[in-house]
């Protein structure tokens, strides 16, 4: 849709609200442009931008809101491109959103379940919260836990001997 049919959906949306129908030259008008036909002018596609005020204030009559609240870690963005998707057990705990601050992530081999978990760990990291990752098999979490100047046990562990796992942590 070149600029020429957007000027003219624009148009045409105003003479609308105005009480007016749509112009025949439009290419976005639906119906019969006729007392009671129902003509309606769609919407035409406009692009998503996203941006700072600074980058994006050219771009005023386009500009709209509406995304889902940032509450916790930003994991991606959603999949209609209307905003960020935040999501994790911390932050919605501490919201009432949830009940307990835990969660279980399920999927196939390879889906991203481990790079979720990453992105999360690294944004609590950020809010102040310390993350245990118990049973590392992989392991997926050494670099992230290193990188953050986290405590790293590695070995094969008894969970049931406390006394052992206390003298691994203080040696």
């Amino acid at each position: 849709m070149g600029w020429k049919s957007i000027r003219n959906a624009l148009w045409d949306m105003a003479v609308i609200m105005m009480g007016g129908t749509p112009s025949a030259h439009s290419d976005v008008a639906v119906g019969k442009a006729v007392r009671g036909g129902g003509a309606v002018v769609r919407y035409p596609h406009l692009e998503w931008y996203r941006g700072t005020s600074r980058q994006t204030c050219g771009l005023y009559p386009f500009v709209a809101g509406g995304s889902a609240p940032m509450v916790g870690v930003p994991v991606g963005r959603a999949t209609d491109g209307t905003g960020t998707v935040c999501a994790d057990p911390i932050t919605w705990f501490e919201r009432g959103l949830i009940s307990a601050p835990s969660c279980m992530v399920l999927g196939l081999n390879g889906l991203g379940k481990s790079s979720l978990v990453r992105r999360m760990v690294i944004g609590l990291e950020a809010q102040g919260a310390h993350t245990m990752v118990l049973g590392d098999i992989k392991p997926d979490y050494v670099e992230v836990v290193g990188a953050l100047d986290g405590q790293i046990i590695s070995g094969v562990f008894n969970c049931l001997c406390i006394r052992l796992l206390f003298e691994r942590i203080d040696a």
